[in-house]
């Protein structure tokens, strides 16, 4: 398949400042950003028992980011086309229904990926060769659902693996992982009405991780070079009790 970004007014007229040199701050690309992909896979299912398994292709052309560039002194943010980027994968997905437990159901996914930046300039720097930024190469998805005599249950656990904050691949976010509980009783009343008395626990183990480091930091400045660190950590645990009422 080939797709195409619509540009924001932003990319094109967000920033109508002049430089030193008479340039707009804000320069307009010369091309769309492009998107080439290529999927094919296989897939098995029986009534207790689902599985499928892809491999993948994505090509980004003319890709456009806006990052922070130093400009006259200041700390600007700029939107350009910053090059090529390229990803192979695999993905695999499976579900489990055991007919001797009934309303108990398994799923899961696991995704496996290679990307790289293969043409990558942002200002001067050519980056060409390094590992697209807060892009894991590996990430699994796995859920635990149960419903039955009025009763839900859902436990997931999402693992994202290493990866990189910024383009020039100067910070390393460690692997994490999230456990998410929700459960939930409905209550039945004459005449079809219903009310779903609920709780939703999310970050379950009170775990730790960094989603991404400070976007506010210009491409090629290294973040450990500074007495503290600016970055965006997950949620810590969060319960949620809700009521539902159905009519």
């Amino acid at each position: 398949s080939r797709g195409f970004v619509f540009p924001t007014l932003g990319t094109f007229a967000g920033d109508v400042r002049i430089d030193a040199e008479g340039n707009f701050v804000q320069v307009e690309p010369e091309e769309n950003e492009e998107f080439l992909q290529a999927e094919g896979g296989v897939k098995f299912s029986s009534s207790q028992f689902s599985f499928g398994l892809s491999g993948f292709w994505v090509q980004i052309n003319d890709r456009l980011q806006t990052d922070i560039r130093i400009i006259d002194g200041q700390s600007l943010q700029v939107t350009d086309a910053v090059g090529e980027s390229r990803t192979f994968g695999l993905e695999a997905t499976g579900a489990y229904a055991p007919h001797e437990i009934p309303g108990l159901r398994l799923e899961s996914s696991l995704t496996l990926q290679d990307h790289e930046a293969t043409d990558f300039v942002i200002g001067d720097q050519d980056l060409s060769g390094n590992d697209i930024k807060r892009i894991p190469e590996f990430m699994l998805n796995s859920s635990l659902f149960y419903e039955r005599h009025r009763v839900e249950v859902m436990l997931n656990w999402l693992l994202i693996g290493d990866r990189f904050a910024d383009d020039a691949n100067l910070f390393e976010l460690d692997q994490f992982g999230v456990v998410t509980l929700d459960a939930g009783y409905n209550v039945v009343f004459p005449g079809g009405q219903s009310v779903r008395l609920g709780i939703n626990i999310y970050n379950l183990l009170d775990s730790e991780g960094l989603t991404e480091g400070d976007p506010r930091l210009a491409t090629g400045v290294d973040p450990t070079e500074f007495p503290f660190l600016n970055a965006r950590p997950i949620l810590p645990q969060r319960v949620k009790l809700s009521a539902t009422y159905n009519f």
